[in-house]
């Protein structure tokens, strides 16, 4: 069986052949897809939900827990060849564990590589790839050597709040409008101006009762268009998606559209919506802002991030450990 090692911060490196104190996170579970439908592109952001434990904890020699935000991490790795394994970036979000694909996948196709997520050990993140020779193959490869205790120190220090590790990152970074859909959108998410051409001319309605309709993945949504002197209201809906009723998550809800300036900017941002399938509908209205000079309407895009419902499989203890634990350790 594949394990993430690392090695501890006082690796000398400057042995040749270096010989390294190896450390081992002491729990991992993979991280599976159901399919591939879409293509995901190396750097997209995933998230895996994680409701069932909290990774995030360390258990102390009391048996009493600690949260920390640098006891876990995804890494991909090959399970065929265990110097093949590359930490990502990763954070928790809402119970949601996200992190940067390593690889482009093309849809329908099989991963030749494994996500899986390691945790229960302290500043699992805070290591960094290095350079070390390997006698066996007479060559340099890279190993992941832990920071030094004193440049652990500074990341944790509130002071340095903005310094992270090359691992750990705050969960602002994560781009939650990652994807984005416009009228030319052909995949799975798809965004359709009714009667285009007629209802709709670039992007700009024509008429009173125009329509869009567009679906989407909670949790967040961005719908970007143009503010103007002339731009009228439109009302919007959004409807999750069942096989057996519509549930109207948000009724209909109006939009003015009037700007003193021409602005291409957000007319619809939310991010309180569940991990779910949505859609969302749009009209426009014959009501108009008073200093409007007209009603007509501009929507360019939608953007959100897409839901891949990737899952956790079952916790796994390391099979070199003498011990079984249930959490983190310290």
């Amino acid at each position: 069986m594949t394990w993430f090692n690392y090695a501890s911060s006082d690796t000398d490196i400057t042995q040749e052949p270096a010989t390294p104190s190896y450390l081992s996170p002491p729990l991992k579970r993979s991280i599976s897809f159901p399919s591939i439908e879409q293509q995901i592109h190396a750097n997209d952001w995933l998230f895996v939900e994680n409701s069932s434990q909290p990774i995030n904890q360390i258990y102390l020699n009391d048996l009493s827990t600690e949260e920390q935000d640098h006891s876990y991490v995804v890494v991909c790795e090959n399970e065929s060849n265990s110097y093949d394994a590359t930490p990502l970036s990763t954070t928790i979000v809402d119970g949601y564990i996200y992190f940067k694909s390593k690889k482009d996948h093309q849809p329908g196709q099989i991963l030749n590589y494994q996500y899986s997520l390691y945790y229960g050990k302290d500043y699992i993140k805070y290591i960094e790839a290095t350079p070390i020779y390997a006698a066996d193959t007479e060559d340099y490869e890279y190993i992941y050597i832990q920071n030094s205790q004193a440049t652990i120190n500074y990341y944790l220090d509130s002071d340095n709040s903005q310094n992270y590790a090359q691992y750990s990152i705050p969960s602002s970074s994560v781009d939650f409008y990652q994807t984005t859909i416009d009228s030319t959108s052909q995949e799975k998410y798809l965004m359709n101006y009714f009667n285009k051409g007629i209802d709709w001319i670039d992007n700009v309605s024509q008429r009173i009762g125009s329509k869009i309709s567009a679906s989407f993945e909670g949790p967040n949504i961005k719908v970007v268009g143009t503010k103007s002197p002339n731009s009228g209201i439109f009302k919007y809906r959004i409807i999750e998606k069942s096989e057996e009723i519509e549930i109207v998550k948000i009724d209909w809800t109006n939009v003015d559209c009037f700007s003193t300036s021409n602005q291409l900017t957000e007319l619809i941002l939310l991010d309180n919506l569940e991990y779910k399938q949505y859609y969302i509908e749009i009209e426009t209205l014959s009501d108009k802002n008073s200093l409007s000079t007209g009603n007509s309407i501009n929507i360019e895009e939608i953007q959100f991030l897409k839901n891949y419902y990737l899952s956790l499989g079952e916790e796994q203890i390391n099979p070199d450990l003498s011990f079984i634990s249930i959490g983190g350790l310290r």
